[in-house]
């Protein structure tokens, strides 16, 4: 985001000895962004996608011998009920870091998608059946969980994040002014959580679990209940 007459950050990601490998960073022009992602399906200007998600995975994949010559599958969380893109998405297709009709060598990734047709109850139904505890955001009343500060966020959603963080939601406000360009074209973030009202389901100890960088809870619930953003606000890519 902060990229000034700089080349594209290299990507960092850990194998399967726990160690911490880097890849990338030396190549390509320089060039400057210094604008948050926008919202929008294109992933060329919501890189924030790309960046922290999709291209780690796959530079991770492509870089370590070990899936070299073996079958291998990515299983990812995509419904079609969340966006009409999603509702196209394959169920099983090649990854995007398959190789398997590579010359050198083989690399078999299947990309699966078990539950691109189920309804948002079918999830939390399977959760309850398992006593699995959900994420803290959850409980705080989200919808959905993505970044704190999602781009996608509504004014609720970023009003809640501000209650929680307030520090970090004041660096965000004046990365805007710096930049002179607002995370939604047509408002700023301020006027977001000066519109937005926060969850009420919001508690101290909830924050703190959330915001912790050490999580112990047991994944298993002896009595589970259904978090306060259960079938709530989504506001995830269109």
């Amino acid at each position: 985001m902060l990229r000034e007459n700089q080349r594209t950050a290299p990507m960092v990601f850990e194998d399967g000895d726990k160690n911490l490998v880097e890849v990338g960073g030396t190549r390509g022009s320089e060039s400057t962004r210094r604008k948050f992602p926008q919202v929008s399906p294109d992933l060329s200007v919501r890189w924030c996608s790309a960046y922290l998600k999709i291209d780690v995975c796959a530079t991770a994949i492509r870089n370590q011998d070990r899936f070299k010559g073996i079958k291998t599958v990515v299983l990812s969380g995509e419904r079609g009920e969340e966006s009409k893109a999603r509702a196209n998405y394959a169920i099983m297709e090649p990854d995007r870091s398959d190789l398997r009709d590579g010359k050198r060598f083989k690399r078999y990734v299947d990309r699966w998608r078990p539950i691109r047709d189920w309804k948002e109850e079918q999830v939390w139904d399977i959760i309850e059946q398992y006593n699995v505890r959900a994420h803290p955001a959850y409980y705080l009343g989200w919808g959905r969980v993505s970044c704190k500060f999602c781009i996608f966020g509504n004014a609720d959603q970023v009003a809640s994040g501000f209650a929680i963080s307030p520090e970090q939601g004041n660096k965000i406000a004046d990365y805007e002014a710096e930049f002179d360009v607002t995370i939604k074209r047509d408002k700023s973030y301020r006027d977001l959580v000066d519109k937005g009202t926060p969850y009420g389901s919001i508690t101290p100890s909830l924050v703190d679990l959330a915001t912790a960088y050490d999580y112990n809870e047991n994944i298993i619930m002896d009595q589970w209940t259904l978090p306060a953003g259960a079938f709530g606000d989504s506001c995830g890519p269109t």
